[in-house]
Parts: structure tokens; C-alpha cells; sequence
């Protein structure tokens, strides 16, 4: 277990966080970084203890990122973080090996979350390892539901077309999702539900609470 650098005021809410399985990565959102500072945060890593790694170990920013963080982080097997920073064509990308930093373009462009179209905006991504995916809580006529796009990294072409999932969205609450196998699940916070999906097709399989009674340390976390 961690908490925060207190001497690290960007990264007191700790709200998106992604592995390459050596490392942890953490950064601030932007909605919660504005309470802190202007807005921005710096990437900071702690060891998982793999790797040569200590388990918990602070090790410092990672590069010298520090912008707009709207609002997720993302590794990939390319050996990639890539940061977005709510611009509709644009990714910010740091090697993790050796700390370069670039911007790359998108050119089919990003899902803005709040309305499935690419427009600069919040913007949540993960990756399985093969893809890279960008999901929208809601359609381009404001409807509660979600769309999935998929991106090849190695181009940044669609992997796939777009795909709307089966049911209505988590919308408010929505705090991120992840793909596992041929699942992708979303998560909710105000409630602590996640919810199931299959990847080839978009079907509602299942939902669930995640804990309950939530646990009084509870954390809401970004990823």
C-alpha cells in the first residue's frame, strides 16, 4: 500500500491510474487537479515489485510531462504511455524505457465522453495489450449509451467500427472501464456497480456490486 506524496499537490487525488506491470502510474484528472493547481499534472510511477522494482517504492515523475490530464493515462505493449489531454485528434505518448516524450496525431480521432463525437473534450481510454479503446457514457443525441471505438496503435487507424453496447450507460457516475478477454467492463462509483459486456458484439451479460458495504477507506479512483 502507498498514499500520495503529500510534497506532490497535483497528485493528492490520485484519479487515473495505469501499469505496464513494472510500474504504476498516477496522475491527477483535471477536473480535481484544477482544486489544486492550474489544472495540470506530472505522471509519478511506484514500483509493483516486478521487474527489479520495489512494491510500493516512490520513484519519482515520469519525464517531464506536465499538462492536462482529461482524463485518463494508458500503457501499451508498444512499450507506450499515452496521456489524453482532451484534444480531439491528439495523444501525448512517453516512451517508458526511456522517458521521450512526443504527441502523436489520431487521425480518425478521438470519442469526446460526453457525446461520442470528436470534439476536444474528456476522453477515457484502455488498452488489452493488442488494442487500444476509447469509449463515450453518451451518444451524439445525448442518449445514455455507450459507444465503443477501437483503435490499432500501430497506425492509429480503427481497428473496427464503432460499437454502441447493449443497455443504457452508467452516465454520471461512470468512472472507467477495462477489456479482459473478449469482456469490457465499466464501472460506476456512486453506487460501486460494474458491469459486464461482450467485446465481439456489445451484449449485456451481468452486473454487480464491486464491494458492500463499501469499505470505510474507500477510494474512488479514475482509470
Amino acid at each position: 500500500d502507498f498514499l500520495p506524496d503529500p510534497q506532490l499537490p497535483d497528485s493528492l487525488k490520485l484519479t487515473t491510474i495505469t501499469t505496464d506491470g513494472t510500474f504504476l502510474y498516477f496522475a491527477n484528472i483535471w477536473f480535481y487537479a484544477r482544486e489544486l493547481t492550474d489544472g495540470m499534472s506530472m505522471i509519478y510511477k511506484v514500483g509493483t515489485g516486478n521487474n527489479g522494482t520495489v512494491e510500493g517504492q516512490f520513484y519519482g515523475p515520469l519525464s517531464t510531462f506536465r499538462d492536462t490530464v482529461l482524463h485518463s493515462i494508458v500503457c501499451h505493449s508498444d512499450g507506450n504511455l499515452y496521456a489524453a489531454i482532451g484534444k480531439a485528434y491528439k495523444l501525448v505518448r512517453i516512451n517508458t524505457a526511456n522517458e521521450e516524450i512526443d504527441t502523436i496525431t489520431v487521425p480518425v480521432g478521438i470519442l469526446n465522453n460526453d457525446n461520442a463525437t470528436i470534439t476536444d473534450g474528456p476522453q477515457f481510454l484502455t488498452s488489452d495489450g493488442t488494442y487500444i479503446y476509447n469509449i463515450a457514457k453518451r451518444d451524439s443525441l445525448g442518449n445514455h449509451k455507450y459507444t465503443l471505438r477501437t483503435f490499432d496503435p500501430s497506425n492509429w487507424s480503427l481497428a473496427k467500427a464503432d460499437m454502441n453496447l447493449f443497455g443504457t450507460s452508467y452516465d454520471d457516475g461512470f468512472t472507467g472501464f477495462f477489456v479482459h478477454g473478449e469482456r469490457i467492463y465499466t464501472s460506476e462509483y456512486y453506487n460501486n456497480y460494474m458491469r459486464r459486456h461482450r467485446l465481439n458484439d456489445g451484449f449485456f451479460e451481468e452486473e454487480w456490486l464491486v464491494s458492500e458495504p463499501m469499505p470505510a477507506n474507500f477510494k474512488h479512483y479514475f482509470a
